[in-house]
């Protein structure tokens, strides 16, 4: 199942009928398919018999914070790790030091996460096949980039109604020094109704302006 099921999936499950779709950097693609009615349906089918009816979930909104406009997935060097020969044990070692340099060169300030928050973000890396499935995502991330997937449906998506008919809204968040979602590109390649710039802010606002985020978020959907 790709990630847009799984989510349509566990919506069904929770009873949820309802709602506003918030995703970060490349979940964005996962958000736009939940946007986009047809999208849903196409999804849903693949569903057992227990989540039929998966793909009438109402969306009324979509924010997507840091959607990547730069194209690039990884750095040259996790790339070069994940594809390399070297021994299983250095190879993992040096991915997982990569990742957490990676993190801090997308804050605009190193130190807004703390090493605490940092073990969170490194815990997905101590599972079983981790490596295999950082190598596939980035290669599929490249790929439907590449492709202007992502901007596509986004621009499809910002122009349609929701099944109320109030009026669908797209809000794009980045932040004034974030390399990866561009301040000045953002707008021009998803077309949102609004678009927000975190000053002092790289490319995870959740962490380095989290109480301007929750304000921006609430603002919006209500």
């Amino acid at each position: 199942l790709s990630h847009a099921s799984v989510a349509l999936c566990l919506c069904r499950r929770l009873k949820i009928t309802r709602a506003h779709v918030v995703a970060h950097d490349d979940a964005a693609s996962v958000a736009l398919l939940l946007a986009s009615r047809e999208k849903r349906e196409s999804l849903a089918r693949v569903l057992g018999p227990k989540d039929a009816g998966a793909g009438n979930l109402d969306v009324r909104s979509v924010c997507l914070l840091h959607p990547n406009t730069g194209g690039e997935v990884a750095s040259k060097l996790m790339e070069h790790l994940i594809t390399s020969n070297i021994k299983a044990a250095a190879r993992r070692h040096l991915v997982r030091m990569e990742v957490e340099v990676a993190l801090r060169r997308q804050c605009y300030r190193s130190s807004a996460i703390i090493p605490e928050r940092m073990h969170f973000y490194k815990r997905p890396l101590h599972l079983n096949s981790w490596e295999r499935a950082l190598k596939y995502g980035i290669q599929a991330t490249a790929t439907r980039l590449a492709g202007g997937e992502d901007a596509g449906l986004a621009r499809e998506v910002s122009q349609r109604s929701p099944e109320g008919g109030t009026g669908f809204r797209m809000l794009v968040a980045t932040g004034a020094h974030d390399s990866v979602a561009r301040p000045d590109e953002v707008g021009q390649l998803f077309k949102p109704q609004r678009v927000h710039v975190f000053q002092d802010c790289g490319h995870l606002s959740h962490e380095e302006c989290p109480d301007q985020l929750v304000d921006l978020l609430v603002s919006f959907v209500s």
